[in-house]
């Protein structure tokens, strides 16, 4: 009985404003566990895109060191052909990650 007389004073109390502070304050918890998910998953898709452009770049950075390991046998050109499409994977992996972080962006 005096268990069931705590409980309905409690929810009285709670009604009438007197645990306003401690609800507002749980909700803000509640919404941002809610949200922690999403912000996790935003974080990978980030995470993954700048592993992916950090790959490119590695292997920009053999192509341009190339012609010094074989002793500048192979024709300029040929470097400068693979130099550019080196930097052009770059961009359209730049171009592709900052579209998912748009349309990622566009759902939230």
């Amino acid at each position: 009985m005096a268990l069931a007389k705590e409980e309905l004073l409690g929810e009285l109390w709670t009604k009438l404003g007197g645990n306003k502070k401690a609800l507002r304050k749980f909700n803000q918890h509640l919404s941002l566990l809610r949200d922690l998910g999403e912000y996790r998953k935003q974080a990978l898709i980030r995470v993954v895109a700048v592993q992916s452009m950090s790959e490119d770049m590695e292997d920009l950075r053999e192509r341009v060191a190339a012609p010094e390991l074989v002793e500048s046998r192979v024709p300029v050109e040929v470097h400068i052909k693979g130099i550019r499409n080196g930097v052009e994977r770059l961009k359209q992996g730049r171009m592709k990650a900052k579209g998912v972080e748009e349309a990622t962006i566009r759902v939230y």
